[in-house]
């Protein structure tokens, strides 16, 4: 796994697996990229300061049972690896 940050794009790019992508699913500011086997290669995410900043912010707020929710948003992706 590889994590990198453009500064000059706000872009975070985790990198999950070296493979070829071959399909690309865009969902608000993640775009979440696959291989043939629609196995999950890498998410970029823009406007990363943004996004984690209202995740952050969400999660310190939440109750136990609302980080749940919150965490859902981002698991759907990480269960297809």
């Amino acid at each position: 796994m590889k994590i990198s940050y453009d500064g000059r794009g706000d872009t975070l790019t985790i990198l999950i697996v070296k493979r070829q992508i071959v399909r690309a699913e865009e969902h608000g500011p993640i775009l979440a990229n696959f291989d043939r086997k629609y196995k999950l290669v890498e998410l970029e995410i823009s406007n990363a300061s943004q996004v984690f900043g209202e995740f952050v912010t969400a999660l310190m707020k939440a109750k136990r049972t609302k980080m749940l929710k919150v965490a859902a948003w981002i698991f759907p992706f990480i269960e297809r690896c």
